[in-house]
């Protein structure tokens, strides 16, 4: 799903108009209409933030969406040093990307098994 479409489907899962939406997160609605038809591109990060609380999506998700690192995982990569080095090596070597994908997916099936 694209930014604004998942935008325009809560919107309107919850009952909002283009209009209430927009004044609760102070943009015209012309904007929000041109950002849910993909017409211009997701707006900042202040405005996104906004319209995850107002329509109650995880903002992570909806960042991710938008084609934008979240804050959250921003101020992780700035503090964690063990975070830098994943990423780094991740952007300059391909077979660790890899080996990191089958981490992954190993991790996550050992979770869900816990969780059964």
């Amino acid at each position: 799903m694209m930014f604004g479409e998942l935008i325009r489907k809560r919107r309107k899962g919850m009952g909002l108009t283009q209009k209430e939406l927009a004044k609760k997160v102070e943009i015209d609605f012309t904007y929000l209409s041109k950002i849910e038809t993909g017409d211009l591109p997701p707006p900042s990060d202040d405005v996104i933030a906004k319209i995850a609380i107002e329509l109650e999506i995880e903002a992570d998700k909806l960042f991710l969406l938008a084609k934008k690192v979240p804050p959250s995982y921003r101020r992780e990569i700035i503090k964690d040093k063990s975070t830098k080095e994943v990423l780094r090596l991740v952007t300059h070597h391909p077979e660790f990307r890899k080996e990191l994908e089958q981490f992954v997916q190993d991790w996550r099936k050992k979770q869900k098994s816990r969780s059964s």
